[in-house]
């Protein structure tokens, strides 16, 4: 496995991202909807289709999320009927639509900067002391590297020419599909990345401490 330098390892970003998503769990809603805000108007400024795929690829996904929560959560009525959703209820689901946008804006912009061979050679090298305990952490990066490579490609795709592919797919294997060889560039992790994570961790920690 070839190595390659980066500023900063794409698994040193991918842990900074999974303390950002623990932190996302007692963040006030205050809070979560200023950076919600502000991520949002840094995406539409630098990158406008990141912002607006995710919308249109989760669109069902969080309008479910918000009306799930408005119409099961006891609270004040909007409206007076019996059937009405409660104040309490959707705001519940404003907060867990922003954080659920929050975790994926950023791992689809942290996807998009180092591409997909890097990600994976991130996941590999976070699993890969997992060895230890018999697991196959280059088995299990070769198999979400050829899943992901697939759903990639097919979610962008029109509906139409997605049920065209699919059928293709069914008939012909889907494992005579993919890349016969995938290669997984390492990056070697320096004092910076180990600084950067024990950073990020603890601000988590801090902050967990003072919204908790």
């Amino acid at each position: 496995m070839q190595r390659t330098e980066w500023f900063l390892a794409p698994g040193a970003w991918l842990c900074a991202w999974l303390a950002l998503v623990v932190l996302l769990a007692v963040m006030p809603a205050l809070w979560l909807s200023i950076l919600t805000a502000a991520l949002a108007a840094a995406l539409l400024w630098l990158n406008p289709g990141l912002l607006l795929s995710v919308f249109r690829r989760m669109r069902y996904l969080l309008l479910s999320l918000l009306l799930l929560m408005g119409w099961t959560l006891p609270g004040d009525a909007v409206f007076d009927s019996l059937w009405a959703p409660t104040w309490q209820g959707l705001q519940a689901g404003a907060v867990q639509v922003m954080r659920l946008l929050l975790a994926v804006w950023l791992v689809r912009a942290l996807w998009l900067s180092a591409g997909r061979e890097a990600m994976l050679a991130a996941l590999y090298q976070l699993c890969a002391p997992l060895t230890r305990l018999g697991l196959p952490a280059k088995t299990l990066a070769l198999r979400l590297w050829l899943t992901l490579y697939h759903a990639d490609r097919l979610i962008s795709l029109p509906f139409r020419t997605l049920l065209q592919e699919m059928r293709c797919l069914l008939q012909q294997g889907v494992a005579a599909v993919g890349p016969d060889q995938v290669e997984l560039r390492l990056c070697r992790w320096r004092k910076r990345e180990y600084v950067f994570v024990l950073a990020a961790w603890l601000i988590t920690g801090f902050l967990m401490k003072v919204w908790a």
